[in-house]
Formats: C-alpha cells, structure tokens, sequence
C-alpha cells in the first residue's frame, strides 16, 4: 500500500467535500435549494452524500497515519524494537484489521443512525 495513492485520495476527497459544500450553500443562498423545493428525500440524499464522503476520508487517514507512525519511530531510532518491527512486516494485514473494525462500528452505529431518525 502505497502512501502516495491514499494522499491523492484524501486530497481529492477533501476538495470534493469543500466544493460540494461551498456549492450547496451558493445554491441555498441563491434559494434554488431548499427544504421545500428538494423534500425530504433530497435533503436525505445530500446528508447521505456528505456522509459518505466522510467515511472515505475516515479509511483513507487510516494507512496514512499507520505510515506516520512507522516512519516517525523508524526516525527517532526505535525501529529495532519488536513490536515496531512486527507492525512493519504486519502493515497491511493491521490496516485491514482496523478498517474491518471501524466497519463493524459504522454498521452498528449505522442502525441507531436509522431508528433515529437521522437520514429523514
């Protein structure tokens, strides 16, 4: 896994998200986005849009941070220790292992999310 690829990700995630909200508030500014002129499925599609958006900023740290670390603890000299050395030769198996736990949380989470009401 390669951090350049997850950098481009995240880069172009975030200028997707500030775009999309900077356009969402012209639009509502210029009242051709409203409540009443897109409905309640509208307003659920934009939530659900945002929402995504940010979920895929939340994976895409992940790999990056887990790089971070490594190299930071390469650079301050604990590269020899074990449990730094297990997580060097273990990265990709530990980046899957965390996404797999953040997606059982986002499913948990998901239904709550639901019987609240929050995607109404």
């Amino acid at each position: 896994m390669s951090a350049k690829i997850f950098l481009i990700i995240l880069a172009g995630i975030m200028a997707l998200l500030i775009s999309s909200a900077i356009l969402v508030n012209v639009l509502e500014s210029g009242g051709k986005l409203s409540r009443e002129t897109i409905g309640p499925g509208g307003v659920s599609a934009i939530k659900i849009y945002f929402f995504s958006l940010f979920l895929v900023i939340c994976f895409t740290v992940v790999p990056l941070f887990i790089k971070l670390f490594l190299y930071m603890q390469i650079k301050i000299g604990h590269g020899e220790l074990t449990p730094i050395k297990w997580l060097q030769v273990n990265e990709t198996a530990v980046i899957y292992g965390l996404w797999i736990f953040m997606l059982i949380g986002f499913c948990i989470a998901l239904q709550g999310a639901i019987k609240d009401g929050l995607f109404k």
